[in-house]
């Protein structure tokens, strides 16, 4: 629900733009960027006897967005902004799994990689507010972005070292989340995120913005079989910085 109200409301502004102004402006240009999908985070648990211990590391990918842009401001002081954005996201994580003076059974050591990639396009509209101060011209601003994931990948590593050489051994694994065919539980296409960033125009070319988009629900989940207990995750996140270079600006002062 909150949703549609959100787009209903960006768009009865957008269109208004015709509508009893004072002074108005158009821009559209390209945007580049740089976006992670997650903040890194390290863990290490040991457990009571210090015979098992779990080490684990997720790093986000830093992938490129690129799109492109295009800008509405009302008035001075209200932007309205709608860009078409491919974006690369995804994570790198590294697990250890150790067993120690075991009295009872045997030592181990696993090391496991796991890297997830998708590749998506992203339909961003935004609504802000804006003042200029010297030569800059800050703004805040909100909106709603749909993400389509286009293609996934999924790949892991395993070396296990053993006690007993027979044991040891090295594996490799990936698969595509999005495939509906080998998935029992795979990622739907279409994603919902809601934004709010910072920006500010420096001269009549140039944004530089800052912002992090989610949907608000944490992680989400697939697997291989539709009914794991352990199944893969992800977090629905994006924090991206970008650059956008307006082409062209048409300014229109006439009142209606």
């Amino acid at each position: 629900m909150r949703r549609y109200i959100l787009i209903q409301t960006l768009l009865i502004l957008t269109a208004s733009t015709e509508v009893g102004l004072s002074q108005s402006s158009f821009k559209y240009g390209v945007e580049l960027g740089l976006s992670i999908s997650q903040i890194p985070i390290n863990d290490t648990y040991t457990s009571q006897n210090g015979i098992n211990s779990i080490y684990s590391k997720d790093t986000p990918l830093f992938g490129p967005l690129i799109g492109l842009s295009s800008e509405v401001t009302l008035k001075k002081h209200f932007q309205f902004s709608l860009e078409l954005q491919y974006q690369l996201a995804g994570h790198r994580s590294y697990y250890q799994y150790y067993r120690h003076n075991n009295p009872n059974g045997l030592d181990f050591t696993s090391d496991v990689w796991e890297n997830l990639t998708f590749h998506k396009l992203c339909l961003q509209l935004t609504a802000g507010f804006t003042v200029k101060i010297w030569k800059l011209q800050p703004a805040i601003f909100i909106g709603y972005r749909p993400n389509y994931f286009i293609l996934g990948k999924y790949y892991s590593k395993e070396i296990y070292d053993s006690d007993i050489d027979s044991l040891c051994h090295t594996s490799e694994y990936e698969f595509n989340p999005l495939d509906k065919n080998k998935m029992g539980f795979p990622v739907k296409h279409f994603h919902q995120q809601y934004i709010v960033g910072l920006s500010s125009l420096i001269g009549q070319h140039f944004k530089f913005s800052a912002a992090v988009a989610g949907d608000g629900r944490g992680q989400i989940y697939y697997s291989e079989n539709a009914e794991s207990c352990m199944p893969y995750s992800f977090y629905n996140t994006d924090y991206f910085v970008t650059i956008t270079y307006f082409i062209k600006t048409l300014t229109k002062n006439k009142t209606k």
